[in-house]
């Protein structure tokens, strides 16, 4: 699958209109329709405007393959999300408020959320 084809799948899937877009990434209507019938490729400046619009990743647009999110976790945070998914949604929560508070304690004690 061809980038325009990735583009306009996601399009069809937004039920999102070729003018609505156009107007939404600063193009005309005609350059859009340009892109769908293959004659041109957005350019690489427009590519970044439609990845953001469409709420895609550029990975996903340019290639079709999309990157695992625990791929860019480290080990402790992988730990740590495996074990949040086995509580409860009320141990859920009390896991949350606690990590938000500590880390409200490190930007009052360091003057910068991480450390």
């Amino acid at each position: 699958m061809t980038i325009t084809e990735r583009l306009f799948l996601v399009l069809s899937n937004k039920n999102l209109s070729q003018k609505e877009f156009a107007k939404a990434i600063n193009v005309n209507e005609k350059t859009v329709s340009a892109w769908k019938k293959n004659n041109s490729l957005p350019s690489a400046d427009r590519i970044s405007d439609i990845s953001e619009f469409l709420n895609i990743s550029l990975e996903y647009l340019l290639t079709g393959q999309e990157k695992s999110p625990s791929s860019c976790l480290t080990e402790n945070e992988q730990k740590l999300i495996d074990s949040f998914k086995r509580l409860t949604p009320m141990q859920q929560g009390e896991i949350i408020g606690r990590a938000q508070l500590m880390a409200e304690q490190n930007k009052s004690l360091y003057g910068k959320e991480e450390i």
